[in-house]
């Protein structure tokens, strides 16, 4: 016998590890079945794992948005006949998302450091989302920083922090 079958099992059980730990139980359960079953209709998936369709399907949507499943789609296009596959490649890349993070920091900065961590956060994002993310993300910054700066300081707490712009993440040559 040779070793790729148990190295196959061991990635898959870490990939299933990975998403439950990241999306949750449900999520974790799909994956678990896609890894050990293959591909599987929505109905199929909520038949093994024994979860609502509804709650399957948006552990499918949560996955599909962060490239975890595939879809394949068949000659007739009725939603059920679209069959789904565990993309154990792309799970087991978030083990690699802090390196990834630290070098485009390294090499391209904070600002675009903050973009990547947003989308590895949440997945596909459409560039309204993105950048009300980010708002969201620096904002918070702002208001830590600050708080760091007045304790450290000593003064009183009733300064108000800056509020990000678009233009605070955007690289001066595209203003």
């Amino acid at each position: 016998m040779t070793r790729t079958k148990p190295r196959e099992t061991e990635a898959s059980a870490l990939a299933c590890d990975i998403v439950a730990d990241a999306f949750g139980h449900d999520c974790g359960l799909v994956c678990r079945v896609l890894a050990q079953r293959g591909s599987m209709t929505l109905r199929e998936l909520a038949r093994e794992t024994h979860l609502r369709s509804s709650r399957c399907q948006q552990a499918i949507l949560v996955m599909i948005r962060h490239n975890s499943i595939r879809i394949m789609q068949q000659e007739n296009n009725d939603e059920e006949d679209n069959r789904y596959q565990i993309n154990l490649e792309a799970v087991l890349y978030r083990l690699r998302y802090s390196r990834y993070l630290l070098h485009i920091r390294e090499c391209y900065g904070k600002t675009q450091e903050l973009f990547f961590e947003v989308l590895f956060q949440h997945g596909m994002l459409h560039t309204h989302e993105l950048f009300a993310r980010i708002s969201v993300n620096q904002y918070r910054l702002d208001i830590s920083r600050t708080n760091t700066t007045i304790l450290e300081q000593g003064t009183n707490l009733r300064s108000s922090p800056k509020t990000a712009h678009l233009e605070d993440f955007l690289p001066d040559n595209i203003i």
